[in-house]
């Protein structure tokens, strides 16, 4: 019984260890960016022909000068950021089309959510550093983007309709979080916003639940499918898996923080056995040719921060980093012990079965790849030194499969800390 209680101890400091250097990594990276001045970036012209203006990077240097100004303290910059923060607010209330379009708005406004649940009015850090002009201009944006989006026929989730994907995996779900972020803050802010009615006559708590429920659904349908049809995605896995975070933050409900918990540490541990010292391997989609230069995705830097994973992962924040930076999220001890030891992991296989087989209805914007039987078989064979996977396919016609799971397939072998790959 002594024996048990000193080895309980044992793994009781290491866990407290464990989170205390994680803790200083994520200090050190808020720390990073302290007494940086603003840098603004104008909005650019339209990416594509036809499109609005490209509002993202513009977004983007406001709303991560604010969150760091506010989370550290910088109160000589607080009326700045407070001013800039409106500014970005009235763009989108008289620029609705670069706001509806896919490019710019539900890319950065999580962020911009979280500013405001920790700093607004009833801020649960320091309220009052966000000023009520600002707060104000957010309230007015994000009522207006829910009333024109926000669709209950687009949050139906019975059965296997989360897999209705429309653009592309990650637009979905950046939409549908952006929907319910916006609503948690508008109703944190007034329980009265509860009985507006938006563009479809239901009322903001009615979608509010009915974008909950999706989730929920969506959560437990891709933890049964083997996660995403943009397998492993090295830049749109983030962009996913990133809108599951403020679930886990700031829902009031057990059932949704629960699920969000479990599936993001899903998520992590499927990362970090395959990879070795925060280089990635197996079979993906969506991996474009400049992303496939380096062995290193957008969830490395993240990992570094989680699991002190290859110390030259370690970058000031930028893009969406500060989702994870701001997140009370961390991974389950025995994740961070997966993606560390490589040695302790072995020689091993890995199968999945992701989806990817489009249904005859699937049509560019909106794909529709059968729930049932993806037709995909991904073997990933993982070593303390190399990662060899790929994904196998029946032979079949392009169309026969959905673009976001034919799109820059990537297999190869991936040797880990040299950031070297072959590739066929």
């Amino acid at each position: 019984m002594r024996g048990a209680l000193i080895l309980f101890v044992l793994h009781l400091s290491l866990f407290i260890f464990h989170l205390s250097a994680s803790d200083v990594r994520f200090a050190a990276a808020w720390a990073s960016r302290r007494g940086e001045p603003l840098k603004e970036v104008p909005v650019a012209p339209p990416v594509f022909n036809g499109h609005p203006r490209f509002a993202r990077p513009y977004s983007l240097a406001i709303i991560h000068y604010a969150i760091r100004v506010f989370h550290n303290g910088e109160s000589n910059e607080y009326a700045r950021a407070n001013a800039k923060i409106a500014e970005n607010c009235r763009f989108y209330i008289e620029n609705t089309d670069v706001r509806d379009d896919r490019d710019s708005f539900y890319w950065n406004v999580g962020e911009l959510c979280r500013a405001v649940l920790h700093y607004g009015a009833k801020g649960d850090i320091a309220p009052g550093r966000l000023s009520p002009e600002a707060e104000a201009a957010f309230r007015e944006m994000a009522f207006g983007y829910c009333h024109d989006i926000s669709k209950l026929a687009d949050a139906e989730c019975d059965g296997t309709k989360t897999w209705r994907v429309y653009e592309s995996e990650n637009h979905h779900v950046q939409r549908a979080s952006a929907l319910w972020q916006l609503m948690h803050v508008l109703l944190k802010a007034d329980a009265a916003y509860g009985k507006r009615v938006l563009g479809d006559s239901g009322t903001l708590r009615a979608h509010y639940d009915a974008w909950d429920k999706f989730f929920c659904a969506w959560m437990r349908e891709r933890a049964k499918r083997s996660m995403f049809i943009e397998v492993q995605s090295r830049g749109y896995g983030i962009h996913t898996i990133k809108n599951i975070y403020p679930l886990y933050d700031f829902s009031k409900r057990p059932e949704t923080r629960r699920l969000a918990k479990n599936f993001l540490d899903l998520f992590w541990a499927l990362w970090a056995q395959e990879q070795v010292d925060g280089a990635s391997g197996g079979g993906m989609s969506r991996v474009y040719p400049t992303g496939a230069r380096s062995t290193y995705g957008e969830a490395a830097t993240w990992a570094y921060w989680y699991f002190g994973l290859n110390p030259s992962l370690n970058r000031r924040p930028g893009g969406m980093d500060y989702v994870c930076l701001d997140s009370t999220y961390r991974p389950h001890p025995l994740i961070g012990r997966l993606a560390a030891d490589a040695a302790a992991r072995g020689v091993y296989e890995i199968e999945m079965r992701p989806l990817g087989w489009a249904l005859p209805e699937d049509k560019y914007p909106d794909y529709r790849p059968d729930p049932e039987w993806g037709r995909i078989y991904r073997y990933t064979y993982a070593t303390p030194d190399f990662i060899v996977g790929t994904q196998m396919y029946p032979q079949a016609a392009f169309t026969n499969w959905c673009m976001i799971s034919s799109q820059n397939r990537f297999h190869g072998v991936v040797y880990g800390p040299r950031d070297a790959q072959l590739l066929p």
